[in-house]
């Protein structure tokens, strides 16, 4: 089983993480299948049309959770899409967080 490379974006709200995470995703080896999950803590993913246009040229995915954060609400609907992320051909998982979120993993 090839290992999941996993990188994790979190800061505060406008420091740039959706840039950061278009500039890792566009240097991405265009071999590997990727997985992106981004969380806020509104209704709407802010950002996510960018990241949406970028993966459309890869067979990767997005994740989008919305309303809540990945360290408490979310942590069970987060959990899960790990696991499956891991069982899956996916060779890197991407992870930008809520400015709220503790990281926990």
């Amino acid at each position: 089983m090839t290992p999941l490379s996993i990188t994790l974006i979190s800061g505060f709200a406008h420091a740039g993480k959706t840039s950061v995470l278009l500039d890792l995703l566009h240097n991405e080896k265009p071999a590997h299948r990727c997985a992106v999950i981004m969380n806020d803590i509104a209704e709407v993913v802010t950002e996510s049309h960018r990241v949406k246009h970028m993966l459309e040229k890869s067979n990767s995915v997005l994740l989008e959770l919305p309303n809540g954060c990945i360290c408490c609400t979310l942590d069970h609907i987060f959990t899960a899409a790990v696991e499956k992320i891991v069982e899956s051909d996916i060779r890197h998982l991407f992870i930008e967080a809520n400015a709220t979120a503790e990281p926990f993993l």
